[in-house]
Order: C-alpha cells, then sequence, then structure tokens
C-alpha cells in the first residue's frame, strides 16, 4: 500500500503533535544571560526511548510510525512487533491496529477472522476506533449472523465515545447524506482522509438523488448496495482514520492527564 506526500504530511503532523502531548519532557533548554536555545530534543527518539522502556502509548506511535514509513520505506513487520508489545499490555487502541494489518493482510497473512478477534478486544473496552471498524465490517454484510443494524449500532456506541467520523457514518447508512456531509466536512478539514473520501461520495450521490425521480429503480439499487461499496471503498484507507482519530485520542489522553495532575496536587 502506498500513500502520497500529502497524506504522509498530515498524519506525521498528527504523531509529532501526538509526542508532545504525551511526553511533556520534550522541550528546550535557554542560556539565561542571552535566551539562546542551547538544546532541543528529538521528540521522535524519546518516543522511540519511552517505547523500547515499555510504555505502550509510544509503542503504538512507533507502529503507526512504522507502517506509514516515515523516514524510509513502510515496514509491516515491525510495525506488527510493536502493536503486538502494546496489546500484551491490553492496549486498545494496539487491539486495534493489530485487526487493522490483519485485515488488510500487511505484515501477516490477511486473516479476517483473526482481525474481528482484535477488534473485538477494543469493543469490549468500548474503545471508540475498534467500535467504528467492528461496525464498519457488519456493515459490510461480509459476517453472516451479523445485521446492518449491529453495525449501526457499534457506529452509534463509537460516535457516543466521541468519534464523529463515526456519528457521520451512522447518518450516511441511515441516508441521512445532508446530515453527514458538514461533520465530514469538518473532519476533512483536521487531516482525516475517510472523511475526505466520504465528503467526496456524499457530495456526489446527492448530485445522482437530485437529478432522480424519487423512489427510481437506479436509487433503490445503489440503497441497496451501499453497504458493500462504501466497504469497499474504506478497506485500502482504514487506518488512514489518521488525523480524525488522533485529534480523538490526543484531545482524550490530555483531559487524562490533567485531571491526574489536578488530583496529584
Amino acid at each position: 500500500m502506498k500513500f502520497d506526500t500529502d497524506k504522509k504530511i498530515i498524519i506525521l503532523l498528527s504523531i509529532l503533535v501526538a509526542v508532545f502531548f504525551l511526553f511533556p519532557n520534550v522541550g528546550i533548554a535557554a542560556d539565561g544571560a542571552d535566551e539562546k536555545v542551547q538544546e532541543m530534543h528529538n521528540p521522535m527518539q524519546e518516543m522511540r526511548d519511552q517505547a523500547q522502556q515499555g510504555d505502550p502509548q509510544a509503542q503504538t506511535y512507533l507502529g503507526m510510525v512504522e507502517f506509514f514509513g516515515f523516514g524510509g520505506a513502510p515496514n509491516y513487520e515491525a510495525a506488527l512487533s510493536w502493536f503486538t508489545k502494546a496489546a500484551d499490555q491490553n492496549y486498545p487502541e494496539a487491539f486495534v491496529q493489530l485487526g487493522n494489518l490483519h485485515e488488510l493482510g500487511l505484515g501477516v497473512a490477511p486473516d479476517l477472522e483473526k482481525a474481528i478477534e482484535y477488534y473485538q478486544k477494543a469493543v469490549a473496552v468500548k474503545w471508540p476506533t475498534g467500535l467504528f471498524r467492528l461496525g464498519l465490517i457488519y456493515l459490510s454484510g461480509t459476517i453472516a449472523e451479523k445485521t446492518a443494524e449491529d453495525g449501526t449500532r457499534l457506529l452509534q456506541q463509537a460516535c457516543d465515545g466521541g468519534l464523529p467520523t463515526a456519528c457521520a457514518m451512522g447518518l450516511y447508512f441511515d441516508n441521512k447524506l445532508a446530515e453527514s456531509l458538514p461533520i465530514f466536512q469538518s473532519q476533512c478539514q483536521e487531516g482525516d482522509q475517510i472523511a475526505c473520501d466520504m465528503t467526496n461520495q456524499v457530495n456526489t450521490l446527492m448530485a445522482e438523488q437530485a437529478s432522480e425521480p424519487v423512489g427510481s429503480a437506479e436509487d433503490a439499487t445503489r440503497q441497496q448496495s451501499s453497504g458493500k461499496t462504501i466497504y469497499y471503498l474504506l478497506a485500502g484507507l482504514i487506518i488512514l482514520l489518521g488525523g480524525g482519530v488522533l485529534v480523538w485520542f490526543l484531545s482524550k489522553k490530555k483531559v487524562e492527564n490533567e485531571s491526574s495532575a489536578e488530583t496529584d496536587n
């Protein structure tokens, strides 16, 4: 899987922002006499050090760095290793990323059943990205015993957990295109590539609906196949929740860190 330069830049910037949120020791030291900057720590090295020391957050973000190949080619095997280390500590987002690798067959043989097992571990603790991805699988119709209602229920839970793209996707599958569009547009502006693709998809569908008689055969066919269509659209982009997920995750962690600091004081 290849990603264009703009997408890499967006996600790299998101990860760098994550580093500064999650590793507050990163900073600079100034000379008291002339305020000249003496030293700047390398935030990526700080993250790598924390990961090697066993921090599951750092291990997960380092896995993302390896996945996208910042500074070189993607290394899915290294990403798998870091995600596995974090998952061994029951870190929810690591379960999601392991599910992603198994679903797409990157660094491992494609294994949807195994991917679902990992997603379910994240769902067990109501982790929004896990709820979102498992919901999409259910909506795709590939799991015979799961219905579209099961999928939309998970999307709603992801939405309730603070993942805006899941809110918009739920509206999309409920055929509330006009309501979903501003949410997709907003998340696209924050760097969520799936939201950008969905913005285009919704605009196209709304234009088609405006030009067709209500209840036409074309409209019925489109509604029947929407789950499959959007699943395949997302299959190659699933990890590119990127900016949107990171924004959600960073906000969540910042609130937790601030609450912890207040408790300590």
